[in-house]
């Protein structure tokens, strides 16, 4: 009985993040379109271009408190579907609204990592229809990969050692004892051009 009520309040966390993200990435793609639209049709001139872009349903690039509003708003709607459909128990709903929204919130917040998943689905989808109409291979796109990977690794490698190769350069050069033995050579070298002169002179 434990394990399954447990299972239950971690499967609704997981849905309730989930569904905060997916509602993130609707209204940045959709919800700003209809902000546009809306926009063009109570203002005289067009959405201004380069401007800061918003979502219709007060989450992208919202701030958090009108995120809290659509969170709650999220969050009674749902809950008044369930309860006028009956399936749960009005007391349990209205109780877990809190934690509905704040969940919802945590959703808003990790949406961003959604929406880099969701814009990359392209590229993927190009390369399994490749796979499928048999110009490329699994093998040979994990191979193209692993490449890829590898040699981003190399390419920070190379930059990390010449960064601190660098930086160990200024040290050297900024360190007293550095300066000390470059006077020391510069005092021996003049020393010995003078002693050169005048043994010449002699």
């Amino acid at each position: 009985m434990v394990h399954t009520t447990t299972y239950g309040w971690l499967s609704i966390i997981i849905v309730l993040l989930f569904e905060g993200a997916v509602f993130y990435v609707i209204d940045k793609h959709l919800g700003v379109r209809i902000y546009k639209w809306w926009y063009g049709l109570t203002h005289k001139d067009p959405y201004p271009p380069g401007a800061q872009e918003y979502g219709c349903m007060c989450i992208y690039s919202r701030r958090a408190h009108m995120r809290f509003s659509a969170a709650t708003s999220i969050a009674l709607m749902q809950n008044g579907i369930l309860f006028w459909s009956g399936v749960v128990n009005p007391i349990p709903l209205i109780l877990s609204i809190p934690i509905e929204v704040v969940l919802l919130m945590a959703g808003f917040y990790a949406g961003p990592l959604l929406n880099r998943l969701w814009e990359r689905k392209d590229p993927l989808l190009e390369i399994v229809d490749k796979i499928d109409k048999g110009e490329t291979t699994v093998l040979s796109e994990v191979k193209k990969a692993a490449d890829s990977v590898r040699d981003s690794f190399t390419s920070a490698t190379r930059m990390n050692s010449e960064n601190s190769e660098s930086v160990e350069n200024v040290k050297d050069k900024s360190s007293p004892k550095k300066q000390e033995d470059d006077e020391i050579d510069s005092l021996k070298l003049m020393r010995q051009f003078t002693r050169r002169e005048r043994d010449h002179g002699s």
